[in-house]
This record gives structure tokens, sequence and C-alpha cells, in this order.
């Protein structure tokens, strides 16, 4: 900046840009069929440049609207854990990564829980014929 008698004047402001976690979804697999009741594992892998990865928030939801876990990440970047209580149904976990600075990525899979087999009924009718030709319609 030059003002009116010829001075000028400059100054520098350095801004640090940092980058968002990245995140990769491991389990469940996209599309894949769990049984109802069986433990499914979640599992995710996360890292950043700037921080460690046990550092990083790590918020999981299924249909954007029921928190499932807040599991975090040890030193290798890994976050994992079983659930067996999901009931019959269509799912979309996301997993969001958030560093201290704010900056988050979010990654999603979908995936189904199928109900378990109904039993049916079924009833045996014993009947002692009363002569040969009763037992050779039966």
């Amino acid at each position: 900046v030059t003002d009116e008698v010829g001075a000028t004047c400059t100054t520098a402001i350095d801004y640090e840009v940092g980058t968002p976690p990245s995140i990769v979804i491991d389990s469940p697999l996209h599309d894949g069929i769990y049984s109802e009741g069986e433990a499914v594992l979640f599992s995710a892998t996360v890292s950043d440049e700037q921080e460690a990865p046990e550092s990083l928030s790590l918020v999981w939801m299924l249909n954007s609207s029921e928190l499932l876990s807040s599991q975090a990440a040890d030193s290798t970047g890994v976050a994992q854990f079983y659930d067996d209580s999901l009931s019959a149904g269509d799912y979309v976990l996301a997993v969001t990564a958030t560093d201290s600075a704010g900056l988050s990525t979010s990654q999603q899979v979908a995936f189904t829980i199928n109900g378990l087999p109904s039993t049916a009924n079924r009833f045996i009718l014993l009947i002692q014929p009363r002569n040969i030709r009763e037992l050779r319609r039966i």
C-alpha cells in the first residue's frame, strides 16, 4: 500500500491449510447380506496428514439418524467393533472422521440384515387303519 507521501507498507499473512482425514469402510461390505443375530464386524481405516489416527473423532451412524458407535481408531488407524443386535432390514452405514481443526470426511456403505426364517408348524396325524382296504387308501 502506498500513502499520500509515497511511503509504502507491506505485510504478509501466512495461512496453513490442512487436509481432511481419509477414511475407508472395510466392513460391512457394500451390499453385503448378514443374518439376524450374527455378530457383524464394523471396521474402518482412517488416516490424516496432520494428526495421529487415534486422535481423530469417529461417528458411526445407521440410516442417518441412529448413532451406532463412536469407536475411535487405534494407532494403526483401524477402528473396529462387532454388533449382533441389528434387526432384519436394509441399512446405510455412514462413518465420519473429524480432525481437531474441524475438517471431516464421510464414507458410507449399504448392507442388509436378513431375518431368521420362521418355522413352519407341521402336524402328523396318525390313523390306525381298521382293515387292509383302509391301509391301501392311506
